[in-house]
């Protein structure tokens, strides 16, 4: 019989997983884990040169070649990629749809991603991704809600401990609740009323209208929204209550649906610090 060590020391840096966010237009967020979940590198690329998965794949695949060249990753075995999504990662095919990401729609990212890299490839879209990370870091919470706003609106939903995906993963899409304006068309599914054209983060930019006419981008347009919001300019009060009032009507139904232990909300690409009050939907993550 040998010796039983008292110890077991694990080399976390050397096992490292690559993260892919598609999740916004033109943007590709590129990440490396080890196996704690730490970032180990995290950058972002302008991608608007690109046209397709192909060509997205094969660009985040050079970037992979070159940081893997890197010191800290020379002894390092990379075990799988997720990549997150804008859309519903249909489970039968294997593609995305109801993209608010229109050249992705019907994109089969899975396959292409494994395809140029072959390695082990995870996909999902961003709310479930982010309650699976909620659900992590909090494992006394079996019921939750997680809704993430960015290119897209999504819900992310882990009831009775499990994430709420349905046969061919459609379940928790909120994005098309007829709870928006009646009178505006939805540039993803073509009917009217959708709350996604109302909430995602170019909806919010067409909607506040203070940036009309302007030639910034919409990062530019995100982040100057986010600091006015946050200083508590005035002009904004009337454009947070409408936003305000639809969230909290899709809340409202959900909630009533799950019963939630908690619900957690999320708005890709803002910065800075966070209250509870409606100004905190523009400015964060937040939770109740």
């Amino acid at each position: 019989m040998g010796r039983i060590p008292n110890q077991i020391f694990m080399q976390f840096d050397h096992f490292l997983t690559l993260c892919l966010d598609i999740q916004r237009q033109n943007i590709l967020g590129f990440a490396i884990l080890n196996y704690r979940n730490e970032f180990m590198l995290h950058e972002q690329y302008d991608i608007s040169h690109l046209n397709g998965m192909r060509e997205i794949a094969a660009y985040a695949y050079e970037l992979f070649q070159e940081k893997r060249r890197l010191p800290q990753f020379q002894a390092s075995k990379f075990l799988g990629i997720g990549v997150i999504v804008s859309g519903i990662f249909e489970k039968r095919t294997e593609i995305i749809l109801n993209s608010a990401i229109l050249a992705m729609e019907g994109a089969p990212v899975k396959a292409i991603v494994e395809d140029v890299f072959q390695i082990p490839c995870y996909v999902d879209n961003e709310s479930n991704l982010c309650a699976i990370s909620v659900q992590q870091q909090r494992p006394d919470m079996s019921d939750f809600l997680y809704m993430h706003i960015s290119q897209g609106v999504g819900i992310g939903i882990i009831a009775n401990g499990m994430l709420l995906s349905g046969y061919d993963g459609y379940a928790a899409e909120i994005a098309h609740l007829p709870f928006g304006n009646p009178k505006r068309r939805c540039a993803v599914c073509n009917n009217y009323g959708c709350i996604e054209p109302e909430l995602s983060i170019s909806g919010l930019l067409h909607d506040n209208g203070i940036w009309k006419g302007t030639s910034a981008s919409d990062e530019e347009q995100w982040g100057q929204m986010v600091r006015e919001i946050q200083s508590g300019n005035p002009a904004y009060a009337e454009f947070l209550r409408e936003k305000g009032e639809l969230i909290g009507k899709v809340l409202f139904v959900l909630i009533d649906l799950f019963n939630p232990q908690q619900v957690f909300m999320a708005l890709q690409g803002a910065a800075g610090a966070v209250d509870y009050s409606v100004s905190g939907i523009l400015a964060g993550e937040w939770e109740w």
